[in-house]
């Protein structure tokens, strides 16, 4: 191992890990944060197992997070151009290792150790059911389960009982027994052996304080205390602030920015840079986060819990967490999927704090106790139905939307869902739901069956709401619109401008409302040049299609300085590569100008349940397979219409003070009485 690797507490642990991996089947290693886990077990077994010429076999390493799969690539592959330094094996990052993420592979027929994404893990056994070319796979950060997580650890467990392969489970704050049990099961066909190692970190003290009472602002919150760290404390130590999303992460960059001193210095404090870190940066602006600051600055990082686990991000002294994450949740009973503020779990509370004791001592700040507070700001903000739902759940395979990863299981020829091996059982009712769901979507037939479409939808990586649209699309010859506008809506905070940046109106007329009078709105829609009066999507296309008639690239952005670039050119990518999934699925895709009433067909076909009324008298939109009252989201286009239509369609719901519709659509005329009964 190089210097850094021996410093690193798992090194005293080596030969106990090996003997370990030879005696068992399953090997679960616990260690505290920072004990060098990530990087350093696939290493490990590389050298003991792997490095001989006459090896071909492959180390699978699973990462929750693209960023995490992709930096510890880097890493490792660095740290194995030092140890190889002297020998042939091409070391460069996709070489001897690499990653595999969503849209991005850095592999080659050389690599030996592959850092990937569970979900592309489960695709990869789409094409190869028993996943030959690995060995070894190691389940990092276990803790951090997903449905996805889930359906990986039962179709690892079947795999060992026909195949010799290895399992290695890691993190620093699993449930151990329960890993254990459902590894080492007496029921299993096959006897398996599973073994534990514990590896002693290398955690410095952290200090947590708490605010006095919760905080009804959590983001101006978190950057007061930004400020009070930066001016009040000493000038070593970059800050890590914990946001929920872009908006979040935008809004305090901005109050950051306009808050500072003009000077970018005072009374000896060292300048700030502002470093944003979310999933929608493309990777390179994502990587900046891990750059040492320069002499003079001190770094605050704003980040969602991308940055909670796996990577190290050096230079972290102080860690400011409004313990809330956003993430998606599935109402069974009423159909209904929506993207939720909500409270991390005590795990993930550990792991937030962990990033600040990797180097020195360090300070974490809660906007309170994580229990306590967030429960409060709950009861404020989400209807009770759903608080109540999300405090009895004991899975997170019950909050998940099921539909995508039972389509998964259906193409995998899994047929039997309901008595698969869960590590813990979905409850019926969301498998059922699911199941109805993708029989409504023509993905299943009436015995269960997958489908010839289903088959297809299968293909893409995307929900299967957004897949059956494509086919739609397809069949509607409007492929090359749907394509743009599903791109777009992947990206967040597409379209943003400051209201004092606009000094015109969107429409003098009876129809619309003054730009200026929303006076609540940090931010709005650029509605002016792109607007369409049937809503979001089709303004989207009219957004994709301006850029694509620019002949100047550049210009085009500087013209319309209310697009986010980054955004844009990440969807971009996205449709280049939908575009190649919809050849492998022979969809017919056609140049011809589509009108806009046949491409809101084809979304209609992939979102059915995704349609709001509008009752009377109280003039309120209700959901038709909810029935749950429902508003309209202010970043829409049709947030600012006066005359309200009667059906729209909508992408997704977002919880705040209320249930908000996000990706609006009038879509009057366009379906049948039966669909609106």
């Amino acid at each position: 191992m190089d210097s850094r690797s021996l410093l690193l507490p798992i090194s005293a642990s080596k030969e106990e890990i090996v003997c370990a991996l030879e005696s068992s089947d399953t090997l679960i290693i616990t260690g505290e944060t920072g004990s060098g886990k990530s990087t350093q077990v696939p290493i490990i077994i590389y050298e003991a197992f792997l490095s001989a010429a006459s090896k071909n076999a492959i180390i699978c390493v699973t990462q929750p997070k693209r960023i995490a799969a992709m930096t510890l690539a880097k890493r490792v592959s660095y740290e194995m151009s030092v140890k190889l330094k002297d020998s042939s094996i091409d070391t460069k990052l996709g070489g001897l290792v690499g990653y595999s993420v969503r849209f991005d592979d850095k592999t080659s027929s050389s690599t030996r150790i592959k850092y990937v994404t569970d979900g592309m893990l489960l695709r990869e056994y789409l094409i190869d059911h028993t996943l030959s070319t690995y060995a070894y796979i190691c389940i990092d950060e276990v803790h951090e389960r997903s449905m996805r997580t889930d359906i990986l650890l039962g179709l690892l467990r079947d795999l060992q009982n026909s195949r010799k392969l290895k399992i290695i489970l890691m993190s620093a704050t699993m449930e151990y027994e329960k890993f254990f049990n459902f590894f080492s099961r007496p029921s299993l066909p096959k006897e398996l052996s599973v073994k534990k190692v514990h590896v002693i970190g290398r955690q410095f003290p952290v200090s947590i304080f708490y605010t006095e009472e919760p905080q009804k602002d959590y983001v101006e919150a978190a950057v007061l205390t930004v400020f009070q760290i930066h001016f009040e404390s000493p000038p070593e130590g970059d800050i890590l602030v914990f946001l929920t999303g872009q908006e979040d992460i935008e809004a305090a960059r901005s109050i950051i920015i306009s808050n500072s001193p003009k000077d970018n210095n005072w009374k000896g404090s060292p300048s700030l840079s502002i470093v944003p870190i979310y999933a929608a940066l493309p990777p390179h602006q994502q990587m900046e986060a891990f750059k040492r600051s320069p002499p003079g600055t001190r770094k605050v990082i704003l980040a969602t819990n991308i940055a909670e686990s796996s990577v190290t991000i050096p230079g972290i002294r102080y860690v400011v967490d409004c313990g809330l994450s956003k993430s998606r949740a599935f109402h069974s009973n009423f159909g209904l999927e929506s993207l939720i503020i909500s409270p991390i779990s005590k795990a993930s509370a550990l792991q937030r704090a962990g990033r600040a004791g990797r180097e020195v001592t360090s300070v974490e700040i809660y906007g309170r106790d994580p229990v306590i507070a967030i429960a409060f700001i709950l009861r404020v903000a989400f209807p009770l139905w759903f608080l109540l739902r999300f405090r009895k759940s004991k899975s997170i395979c019950n909050l998940a939307n099921l539909s995508n990863i039972i389509l998964f299981m259906k193409a995998s020829g899994i047929s039997d869902i309901l008595s698969f091996g869960y590590i813990d059982p979905p409850h019926r009712s969301s498998i059922v739901s699911a199941l109805a769901s993708l029989h409504s979507l023509g993905a299943l037939d009436k015995c269960g069956n997958i489908t010839e479409l289903g088959k297809k939808m299968s293909l893409f990586p995307l929900d299967p709401f957004l897949s059956r649209t494509i086919l739609a699309a397809g069949d509607l010859q409007c492929a090359e619109q749907v394509l743009s506008i599903v791109a777009l809506l992947s990206v967040e905070n597409l379209v943003f401008k400051s209201k004092k940046e606009l000094s015109v109106e969107v429409d003098s007329g009876d129809s619309y409302e003054p730009i200026s009078s929303l006076d609540t709105e940090q931010n709005v829609p650029a509605l002016i040049d792109f607007y369409h009066p049937r809503g979001d999507h089709l303004t989207l296309l009219n957004i994709y299609e301006s850029y694509a008639k620019a002949t100047d690239k550049k210009t085009w952005f500087s013209s319309h300085p209310s697009i986010n670039r980054k955004s844009f050119v990440m969807a971009l990518r996205t449709r280049e590569q939908l575009w190649g999934f919809c050849k492998k699925a022979s969809i017919t895709t056609s140049s011809n100008a589509a009108d806009s009433e046949t491409i809101l067909k084809a979304f209609i076909e992939g979102f059915s349940s995704n349609i709001s009324v509008l009752t009377l008298p109280s003039k309120r939109y209700k959901g038709l397979s909810s029935n749950q009252e429902v508003s309209i989201h202010p970043s829409s286009a049709l947030f600012y219409k006066k005359s309200k239509a009667k059906y729209l369609m909508f992408n997704e719901l977002v919880f705040t003070s209320k249930s908000f519709m996000r990706g609006v659509s009038i879509i009057d005329g366009l379906i049948g009485k039966e669909a609106a009964m």
